[in-house]
């Protein structure tokens, strides 16, 4: 007799960049037991999401979702009276389709991938009577209004929230007590994937005619000013003339900021050792190259370039927000920095800079310590027992 296959829907509102959010839920849709669950997925636009998880055997659909709120991100609200009205009819659309489709195709759990589609997705899932997860990868302080709503719809509508780190799951605290439902399950990445004995050369040495004393500085990720490229480059500017040994600056990634880091970099004649390679699939490649990999976000929850860099031993320099110190054991993966201070900042980079037996030593520690907590297999277990914990439970919207 064959086990009882569970349908989980996963639900992402079509954003048009790709972050490490969408590449997270990517791999848990690879990984996740076919023998267990069929996989759909609903997006509101094609999109690279839209592609990667059809060419991963997910049954994919465009729904259709008003424009309007689903390219809403936090940092572009303009709160007023008629953004709350357009923002709850437009909802109220958008609610309506999702629960048509939950109960057209029988689905089980539905997993909502990011803000907009845990507000939607939540309350779709109260009306349809079905079981909600999601995902929790953002530092929602109390300091915003949107913050303790998100905050709030999670508690409200979720089955279990999945935080994707310590840091994460402890700003859920009220009066000292973290609500059961949300859980702590660490991001996991390809480990052979990310592993420097498998992966070729991206040939950066080759194609931009670099010593092999050259040391490679990379910074991964969106260009947007909340990663902090900006740091960098003034960090970067500062201690230029203080370094005697040859360093680069690679920046892979696409965003809003570009033309701003690029201005910048002409303004004040760094062009010679700054390049700007757009946005990249081949990262296990580059990372192959790369001496040492910057973060300088003003805030993150866990994020994944970080444990990439480390499984493939290369030593990372990050600020100190977030879930990233659960990652970064200081002077021993990499080091951590306060945000915003390009002075710190260009001081471990002189560090790392001129010291390659630190950084061979910080790369190994760092492919240990992912191994150990931070892999696909651990992630992908994990999220399927919690899975089939709530398929195993009465509906409960509140921890008791």
């Amino acid at each position: 007799m064959s086990k009882k296959k569970y349908n989980i829907l996963f639900f992402e509102h079509g954003a048009k960049m790709p972050g490490g959010g969408q590449f997270s839920t990517l791999l848990l849709i690879k990984n996740l037991n076919r023998d267990l669950f069929n996989i759909f997925v609903v997006t509101g636009r094609e999109s690279f999401f839209y592609r990667e998880a059809e060419a991963l055997g997910a049954r994919v659909e465009i729904v259709a979702l008003p424009s309007e709120i689903t390219s809403l991100y936090r940092n572009k609200i303009k709160y007023s009276p008629r953004f709350f009205l357009n923002s709850a009819i437009l909802s109220i659309r958008s609610i309506k389709v999702l629960s048509r489709f939950i109960r057209k195709n029988d689905i089980h759990i539905i997993h909502p991938c990011d803000n907009f589609s845990r507000i939607i997705g939540g309350i779709a899932s109260r009306i349809t009577g079905i079981k909600a997860v999601c995902h929790v990868r953002d530092e929602l302080d109390d300091k915003k209004i949107i913050n303790r709503f998100l905050k709030w719809i999670i508690v409200i509508t979720m089955d279990k929230g999945i935080a994707v780190s310590e840091n994460i799951r402890m700003l859920f605290s009220r009066r000292g007590k973290v609500p059961e439902k949300i859980v702590t399950i660490y991001n996991g990445i390809d480990t052979d994937l990310f592993n420097s004995v498998n992966v070729r050369s991206a040939y950066l040495r080759e194609n931009l005619k670099l010593s092999k004393e050259t040391v490679i500085i990379g910074i991964i990720g969106l260009l947007i000013e909340l990663k902090g490229h900006m740091v960098l480059l003034k960090a970067l500017l500062k201690i230029k003339k203080e370094i005697k040994r040859p360093f680069i600056c690679v920046v892979v990634g696409d965003g809003t900021e570009e033309e701003k880091l690029k201005n910048f970099v002409r303004d004040n004649e760094m062009g010679k050792n700054t390049f700007f390679l757009g946005f990249r699939k081949d990262i296990p490649n580059l990372l192959k190259d790369i001496n040492i990999l910057v973060l300088p976000s003003f805030s993150e929850a866990f994020p994944r370039v970080v444990l990439e860099a480390m499984a493939m031993k290369v030593p990372v320099i990050a600020t100190n927000v977030g879930g990233i110190p659960e990652a970064i054991e200081n002077n021993k993966t990499g080091l951590l920095v306060p945000r915003g201070n390009e002075t710190e900042l260009g001081l471990a980079l002189k560090k790392l800079i001129e010291d390659s037996t630190l950084r061979a030593s910080m790369g190994i520690a760092g492919r240990e310590k992912v191994d150990k907590l931070f892999s696909e297999k651990i992630n992908t277990r994990a999220t399927e027992e919690l899975y089939l914990s709530i398929l195993s439970q009465s509906r409960s919207f509140y921890d008791k």
